[in-house]
């Protein structure tokens, strides 16, 4: 897509968040179990959610020349 509408100055890009502190993960993931999954991430914790929200913000106001990205917020993670 940003190949395809980067001719009419449209930015395509997508923001894929690793785990993340919501209510969702709150409910559903015990803290064993996220005690777990933090030991793979490299930066021993969650996201936070206004920490995907900054970069969705900066994605939609600020940026005039990022396109056909895929940013992972993951502390790491896929970096294993």
């Amino acid at each position: 897509m940003a190949v395809e509408l980067g001719q009419y100055h449209i930015l395509v890009n997508s923001v894929c968040p690793g785990y993340t502190d919501t209510d969702l993960t709150k409910k559903n993931i015990s803290k064993k179990e996220k005690a777990a999954v933090c030991k793979s991430i490299p930066l021993r914790r969650f996201a936070e959610t206004r920490e995907i929200a900054t970069l969705v913000s900066y994605l939609i106001t600020e940026n005039t020349y990022i396109t056909g990205e895929t940013i992972v917020v993951d502390g790491g993670y896929t970096a294993n």
